[in-house]
């Protein structure tokens, strides 16, 4: 384990894997993990490491409750998956006695981590995102053929088990299927009914590859103030339509900042944000495919380039 000059110093807990702790760790915050990664507390930039089993609410719910009640000042809770940001959000109450946190209010949370929701909250608040389709029975969509938005992206409307089923049904791992029309539909919709049953989302096809995804990257106060912020640019994604990020940079965007700025204070956002954004190669149109409430892995990318927002926050 690592030893830190000034052990005086209020730790930041951690709940995920090494790119927050690096964060921290490189500014010589003590950092204690909790993470279902058991190489974790071994990294040199933690102070501290608990292991919890993956997808146990109950258990990583204890262990900062014992973990907080143990400190003589409230560590700085960080979280990195929407799950854990979930559990947070809902326990906040009892979690708050324990923990400095900042985020949205549970509501906007709720929002913004279901893709139902989000979008009916887009259509409220005017946002500029693809137009999309809720949907869990084929013949649902069936009875709308000329409303479907071909080509498109079929997603999940509540992360579970999406990838899964895409997996043992294409063999391969991705966040959402393209679909070019309506029989690639047809037979999509046939496979996964055969795995599980839950509602999807067909979303309008922006076209560009994955070097037209930008992302607005910022922390706001409990005014909604933004603190810091960058923008991100996606070069390669593998598989290629919708895939995981492969590469990654920082990019010098105006329109990504002021588009992102105006977004997150019209909603009143508070702690750290990422908002995605396809741009139209046709029109340089930007389209909101997503705003995630929390910490990334793109804060290891720009605490590296200057701005390190976890450690701002």
């Amino acid at each position: 384990m690592s030893s830190f000059s000034i052990e005086h110093r209020v730790p930041a807990v951690v709940v995920g894997d090494l790119n927050l702790a690096r964060c921290l760790g490189i500014k010589k915050v003590p950092v204690i993990a909790v993470s279902s990664f058991r190489f974790v507390p071994y990294s040199r930039y933690c102070k501290k490491g608990i292991f919890v089993p993956a997808q146990n609410d109950d258990r990583l719910f204890e262990a900062l409750a014992e973990i907080g009640s143990r400190e003589h000042e409230k560590p700085i809770l960080f979280y990195l998956t929407n799950d854990d940001l979930c559990l947070i959000s809902r326990r906040r109450g009892e979690l708050s006695k324990y923990y400095r946190f900042l985020m949205p209010d549970e509501n906007l949370v709720e929002d913004l981590t279901n893709k139902q929701r989000f979008n009916c909250l887009a259509e409220i608040k005017g946002l500029p995102a693809p137009k999309t389709i809720v949907f869990r029975r084929i013949e649902e969509l069936e009875r709308h053929l000329d409303d479907l938005p071909f080509p498109c992206i079929a997603k999940p409307a509540e992360h579970g088990s999406f990838e899964q089923v895409v997996n043992r049904a294409y063999g391969r791992v991705e966040k959402g299927v393209y679909l070019e029309d309506w029989n690639v539909l047809r037979r999509f919709c046939l496979a996964f009914k055969k795995e599980e049953e839950q509602d999807l989302l067909l979303q309008e096809y922006i076209p560009g590859g994955a070097d037209a995804i930008f992302s607005f990257h910022g922390f706001f106060d409990e005014a909604s103030r933004p603190l810091a912020y960058f923008v991100g640019r996606k070069i390669r994604t593998y598989p290629s339509a919708a895939g995981y990020s492969s590469c990654l940079t920082l990019v010098r965007d105006p329109d990504v900042i002021q588009v992102g700025l105006h977004i997150l204070s019209g909603l009143k956002f508070k702690g750290p944000a990422k908002v995605d954004f396809k741009k139209d190669p046709r029109t340089g149109k930007l389209f909101i495919l997503e705003i995630n409430p929390r910490f990334n892995l793109w804060h290891y990318l720009g605490s590296m380039s200057g701005i390190n927002i976890p450690y701002l926050a």
